[in-house]
C-alpha cells in the first residue's frame, strides 16, 4: 500500500518520464528508419569513374527501353530472360556511355545534339513517334556515333611504318629446315622437383597483373527435379482418354467441339495449323502426307518427352504458296519510297494471312498500323504447295500440386539437416546426388551453370556472409536448388592460395629444363638424341608466320631458333613449351613464288590487321576504369 501510495504522489512526474522515454523511443525509431531510408536511396547501381548510376535512372532507361522495343517488335510484354537482355543492353549502354563520354572530353572528341537530330530527322518518317522523344533511343544513337569516331581516331593513330611491313614480310617468306631433338619434360617426374613458398611467390608478384579479378564467389550446388508423379502420368493419360472419342469425331466440327468440351483444368492443348511437307512436325509426316492420308483421318494416343498427344486431319490435299511478295507503302505519304520484303506465310499472323489469301496478285489490301494506315500490295507469290490441316490434341505431363509440394519437402529436408559445407557433401553423396561447383560467379551472372531462372541463387550467394553456409530452397523453372557458399573473394586480385596450382606446373618445368639443359649442353643431334631416348625429328618449311615448328606443335622459340641460326648450325640447348630443345638448321630459303616485297602493299595488309586494336580500345578503357557494379544488390 505504501508503495503504491509512492506511486499516487509522483505520479506526474512518472508520467513525464515515461512519456519522454516514449518519445525517445518513437524518435529513435524513425529516425533509425530514416537512417535506412537514406542509405536505401544513397545505394548506387553503379559508380564508373566516380560517376553515379542511381537505380531511378537505370530503371528508366529500362523501362524506356523495354516500352521502344515493345513497339518495335508488337509486343505487350517479354519473358524473363528477354528482360535480362535487356537489362545487360542497357547496362552496356550507360557504361559505354561513361567510358567514352569521359575520354571523348579529354581528347576534344563529342557527338552535338544536332547531330543527333540531323540522324533522327533523316529516318524520321520511319520512326514511330515514340522513339524520337526517347532519351534511351537518343542516348542509343550518340553512344553509337561516339563510339565511331572513337574507334576512327584510334585505328588513325596505329599505323604500320617501313619496318613493320618489312618484318612481316619477311616473317612470312623466310623459310628454314631443320632437325631437332626435343626432351620432353614429362620425362622428369614432377614428385622429384621441390617448388618453395618463395618461388612461388616471387613468380605470383611477377604475375600478379593477370589475376585481376572481380568481386566474386564460389558455391557448390545440387539439383532436385521437380518431377510428375506417377499418379500425374495416369491422369494426364485419362484426361486424353476421355476426349478421344470426341477429337476423333468426322461429324464434329473441331473448333465447336475444342469450345465446348474442353475443361482447362485438365492441361490440354489444342493447336490448329497449316503445314507443308517440309514444316510439319516430323511424327505426324508420313500419317498427314502419306498414300493414306485424307480428311478426317486421326491417329491414336502417342506418348513422347512427357507428352500425350493425337492429331486428326481438318483439311487434305490442298494447295497454296508458300512465302509472299509485299511491296509496302504508306497510305497518303509519298515521301516514303514502297519497300519490298519477302515473307514466310506460316510467319503472318492469320489476319494478314486471310488477306493474302483473299487478294489478287497485283492487287492490294490496307492495315492499320498504330497511327498509320500501310498498304499491302501482293507483288508475288511462290508456286503453290501440297498443305495440310492439323488439328493437334496434347498435354503435357506437369507436376501436380501434391507432387510438387512433395518434391519441394524432399530438397527443403536435405536443406534443414546439413548446415555446414561437410554435412552438405556428405549427404549429397549419401543419397546419390551430383555436387555441382560454381567457381568465380560474379554479382552480375544471370544464372549458375545450366540452370534457368536461378539468379535467386546469385543474389544470396553474395548476401551471405560467412563461408560454409547452407542455403534455403530455390525454385529454379522445373526443378529445386540447395547451395552452399564455398569462398567469398573480395580482393582486387585472386590470392596465390588460389592461383597455385596454375603456377606450380611452370616452376616445375623451368627446374627441369635446367636440369635437361645441363644434360644437353654441347651435344650434338645424335648425342641429345641418345640421352633424351628419343628419334631425331624433322621440320620442314617453318616461318616465323608459321607459328608450329614440326610435330612438336607451337614453340616460338625453338621457331625463332631455327630461323636465326645459320645453315648446318647446332644450337645451344633451347627452353621450349614442352621440353628442351637442340635444333640444326639444315636449310634457309625464301618461300617457293614468293613475290617482291612492296611495302604498300604489306602496310595495307597489316592495316586490316590492326583494325582489331581499335575494338579493343573499349575493353581496354573497361578494363582500366573503377567500376563498381552493384546491380546484383537489386536485380
Amino acid at each position: 500500500m505504501a508503495t503504491l501510495q509512492k506511486i499516487r504522489n509522483h505520479g506526474a512526474l512518472l508520467l513525464i518520464i515515461v512519456g519522454l522515454a516514449m518519445l525517445a523511443f518513437i524518435l529513435g525509431d524513425a529516425i533509425n528508419s530514416g537512417s535506412s531510408f537514406l542509405n536505401l536511396k544513397n545505394r548506387k547501381v553503379a559508380v564508373i569513374n566516380g560517376q553515379d548510376i542511381t537505380p531511378e535512372d537505370y530503371q528508366a532507361m529500362i523501362d524506356e527501353t523495354t516500352k521502344l522495343l515493345e513497339i518495335q517488335y508488337n509486343r505487350n510484354n517479354f519473358d524473363e530472360e528477354t528482360t535480362v537482355q535487356i537489362r545487360e543492353q542497357v547496362w552496356q549502354q550507360m557504361l559505354l556511355n561513361e567510358l567514352l563520354s569521359a575520354q571523348a572530353e579529354e581528347i576534344g572528341l563529342a557527338v552535338t545534339d544536332e547531330e543527333i537530330d540531323q540522324m533522327i530527322e533523316k529516318n524520321k518518317s520511319n520512326l514511330p513517334e515514340e522513339f524520337i522523344e526517347s532519351r534511351a533511343f537518343r542516348m542509343s544513337i550518340y553512344v553509337e556515333n561516339l563510339q565511331r569516331k572513337y574507334q576512327m581516331l584510334v585505328q588513325s593513330l596505329i599505323r604500320p611504318n617501313s619496318l613493320d611491313a618489312e618484318f612481316a614480310y619477311e616473317a612470312r617468306t623466310n623459310m628454314a629446315n631443320a632437325q631437332y631433338v626435343m626432351a620432353p619434360y614429362s620425362a622428369i617426374a614432377d614428385s622429384t622437383i621441390e617448388v618453395s613458398d618463395s618461388e612461388l611467390k616471387a613468380l605470383y608478384n611477377e604475375r600478379k597483373h593477370l589475376f585481376k579479378q572481380k568481386p566474386n564467389r564460389e558455391i557448390a550446388y545440387v539439383l532436385f527435379a521437380d518431377a510428375p508423379s506417377k499418379e500425374d502420368f495416369a491422369e494426364a493419360e485419362a484426361a486424353m482418354k476421355a476426349a478421344q472419342p470426341a477429337f476423333q469425331n468426322n461429324g464434329l466440327d473441331t473448333l465447336e467441339y475444342i469450345k465446348r468440351d474442353i475443361d482447362p483444368k485438365t492441361g490440354l492443348m489444342y493447336e490448329q495449323a497449316e503445314y507443308s511437307s517440309v514444316t510439319i512436325p516430323e511424327q505426324y509426316k508420313d500419317f498427314a502426307f502419306g498414300a493414306t492420308a485424307q480428311q478426317g483421318a486421326y491417329t491414336d494416343i502417342e506418348f513422347a518427352d512427357d507428352t500425350y498427344a493425337m492429331a486428326r486431319i481438318v483439311r487434305s490435299n490442298y494447295f497454296t504458296s508458300d512465302s509472299v511478295k509485299f511491296k509496302l507503302s504508306l497510305v497518303g505519304d509519298t515521301t516514303v519510297p514502297a519497300q519490298e520484303q519477302w515473307v514466310r506465310m506460316e510467319e503472318l499472323p492469320d489476319f494478314i494471312k486471310d488477306s493474302v489469301n483473299k487478294t489478287p496478285v497485283g492487287q492490294h489490301f490496307t492495315l492499320k498500323n498504330q497511327d498509320r494506315e500501310v498498304a499491302y500490295q501482293v507483288d508475288s507469290l511462290t508456286t503453290p504447295t501440297r498443305k495440310v490441316e492439323l488439328a493437334v490434341l496434347k498435354v503435357d505431363v506437369r507436376p501436380s500440386s501434391k507432387s510438387h509440394n512433395a518434391n519441394y519437402n524432399v530438397a527443403k529436408q536435405f536443406a534443414v539437416n546439413n548446415k555446414t559445407e561437410e554435412e552438405f557433401r556428405a549427404a549429397a553423396e549419401k543419397d546419390g546426388l551430383t555436387v555441382l561447383p560454381q567457381a568465380n560467379l560474379l554479382s552480375s551472372a544471370h544464372n549458375i551453370g545450366q540452370v534457368q531462372q536461378s539468379r535467386e541463387v546469385v543474389r544470396w550467394a553474395f548476401q551471405a556472409e560467412d563461408e560454409g553456409t547452407v542455403s534455403d530452397v530455390f525454385e529454379c523453372g522445373d526443378q529445386f536448388v540447395v547451395a552452399v557458399l564455398v569462398e567469398i573473394n573480395e580482393g582486387d586480385y585472386a590470392s596465390l592460395e588460389k592461383v597455385a596450382p596454375q603456377l606450380r606446373p611452370e616452376l616445375i618445368n623451368r627446374k627441369k629444363a635446367a636440369q635437361l639443359t645441363e644434360q644437353l649442353a654441347g651435344k650434338s643431334l645424335a648425342e641429345a638424341a641418345k640421352i633424351a631416348k628419343v628419334e631425331v625429328a624433322q621440320a620442314d618449311s617453318v616461318t616465323l608466320a608459321s607459328y608450329m615448328f614440326g610435330a612438336a606443335g607451337v614453340e616460338p622459340a625453338a621457331l625463332g631458333t631455327a630461323l636465326a641460326q645459320a645453315a648446318n648450325t647446332v644450337s645451344a640447348p633451347v627452353e621450349g613449351n614442352q621440353g628442351v630443345f637442340v635444333i640444326k638448321t639444315t636449310a634457309k630459303m625464301k618461300a617457293p613464288g614468293a613475290e617482291k616485297f612492296d611495302a604498300k602493299a604489306e602496310k595495307q595488309s597489316l592495316q586490316q590487321r590492326y583494325m582489331y586494336a581499335a575494338y579493343q580500345a573499349l575493353n581496354i578503357l573497361e578494363r582500366k576504369a573503377d567500376i563498381k557494379d552493384n546491380r546484383g544488390m537489386f536485380y
